[in-house]
């Protein structure tokens, strides 16, 4: 079987794993050295996509949340059962793979459903919205990664198209790709982490290497710096 995605639970630290698998969820209790099966879908046969699970994700409430081939689910560890969230309406919660599950500090769910598509999801009414550019109404697409910084930026890594910076207050999208023969641009379209460091630093990973933002004191110029391998230096980056 493959295993997709493992994630500790913090309500138990050093104690439980979940683990999402291609034949459902599994916790395993490190003292106990034991794993249990959850099988989720129609008679819990542990068939289907809706058992194809790709990520875990637990809020800071505590709720379980699945990403598997079929949707969303929400995994309830009292009655250990699952909650499908699925729909043909295609403004609620897409019938197709959810990869990425990201809770933002103001308690907002992110996801990517069909096509790596970013939403968010309305836990209300349990429906979700797909973020659109205000400016051309595009959707936010070949979503792999996101990261939210100090200020509550969202910054969303891509597999094509670089990085896109979300300003929720200005309702503003910035992009940020490889530009060719611009030194100062992104190294590569596809980025795979965003972090931010203690000194407000943000760095960008992508196959050719590492990227530093840098922004001018007047926060009107951005550029990259690119750390990257070079074998005549034994202190760089690593191939």
């Amino acid at each position: 079987h493959q295993v997709y995605d493992v994630y500790e639970d913090l309500t138990a630290p050093g104690s439980l794993l979940w683990i999402g698998a291609d034949v459902g969820l599994f916790k395993y209790d490190r003292s106990l050295k034991s794993f249990t099966h959850y099988k989720n879908g129609v008679g819990n046969s542990g068939e289907g996509k809706e058992n194809d699970v790709r990520t875990v994700y637990l809020d800071r409430k505590g709720a379980l949340w699945i990403g598997t081939q079929a949707g969303l689910a929400q995994f309830d560890r009292s009655t250990e059962a699952f909650t499908n969230y699925q729909s043909d309406d295609p403004a609620s919660i897409p019938t197709q793979p959810v990869g990425l599950i990201h809770e933002d500090m103001a308690g907002t769910l992110w996801l990517s459903g069909p096509n790596n598509v970013l939403g968010r999801f309305d836990r209300s009414n349990k429906t979700i919205t797909y973020i659109r550019d205000t400016k051309n109404s595009k959707a936010v697409y070949s979503v792999h990664s996101m990261y939210e910084d100090g200020t509550g930026t969202v910054w969303i890594g891509t597999t094509s198209r670089g990085v896109i910076r979300i300003d929720r207050a200005e309702k503003s999208f910035s992009y940020y790709t490889n530009v060719p023969y611009d030194e100062r641009s992104l190294n590569f379209t596809a980025v795979g982490g965003i972090l931010e460091d203690k000194s407000g630093v943000l760095w960008v990973a992508t196959p050719l290497g590492l990227n530093k933002l840098n922004r001018a004191s007047d926060g009107r110029q951005e550029w990259f710096t690119h750390y990257t391998h070079d074998p005549k230096n034994p202190q760089g980056l690593s191939h």
